[in-house]
């Protein structure tokens, strides 16, 4: 499958960048740092699942030749952005600890999705055209 591989990719950038987060927090904060160790799993989680429904959406509609795809692209990005802003202030209202600390860590899973899901559709885009190319 086409879906696998890149989603295995996200998983391990995934799996690194939490641990690097927290160590460099670690670095900065001191002991205050540990608290964020499950805001962080619950970020990669949370992005891991949205990248997996994107990804796995845009596939089907890259298969079915949809002239949605311009649109899909277009709400992906909007509703990546209201989510990640609906995270924020939950975390504001209920946790309302190391909240700089956290709207951080949120940037940089919300930045490095946004790499991967572009690099995903950047790919996908240019191996069906080429594919198109080919057919006429």
């Amino acid at each position: 499958m086409k879906l696998l591989k890149p989603l295995f990719v996200l998983a391990v950038v995934y799996c690194i960048l939490g641990p690097l987060l927290l160590f460099a927090e670690g670095k900065l904060l001191g002991q205050t740092a540990n608290q964020q160790a499950l805001p962080i799993t619950v970020l990669a989680v949370c992005f891991f699942i949205y990248s997996m429904l994107v990804m796995t959406i845009s596939a089907r509609l890259r298969a079915d030749n949809s002239k949605r795809m311009t649109g899909f692209y277009l709400i992906n990005n909007v509703a990546r952005l209201l989510v990640s802003v609906l995270i924020l202030l939950v975390y504001a209202m209920f946790v309302k600890q190391n909240l700089l600390v956290f709207t951080v860590n949120l940037f940089v899973f919300y930045i490095v999705t946004v790499m991967s899901n572009s690099l995903y559709s950047i790919r996908n885009e240019s191996n069906t055209s080429n594919t198109k190319k080919v057919e006429k």
